[in-house]
């Protein structure tokens, strides 16, 4: 049963890109490291990644959480190249931001 249990995934988290969530559903997303690295090709293709960007966002049933950090493995990470991104968010009037150091 136990085996059986983990193939299922009970009480695990579901680790996955954005690619692989099409279709899917969750009651929380998290975008892990929201920056200029996770959309590298950004300026090459912004329309494409714009709409990966809402695929991404509208799994989200309830709660939807970015993170970002400022240095990453010694490496300085920036958010200007997405920053259409995060404007797109703070337009929307519901996101709420919340710095923590």
């Amino acid at each position: 049963m136990e085996a059986i249990s983990s193939f299922e995934g009970n009480d695990s988290i579901p680790l996955m890109t954005v690619h692989k969530s099409k279709g899917l559903e969750f009651e929380i997303v998290f975008f892990v490291g929201f920056d200029d690295n996770s959309f590298w090709n950004f300026s090459n293709q912004p329309n494409e990644d714009i709409c990966t960007f809402f695929v991404g966002l509208s799994r989200s049933k309830r709660y939807l959480f970015f993170t970002f950090s400022e240095n990453r493995f010694g490496d300085r990470c920036t958010n200007s190249k997405i920053s259409i991104l995060y404007e797109m968010l703070e337009q929307s009037g519901v996101v709420e931001e919340k710095y923590i150091e």
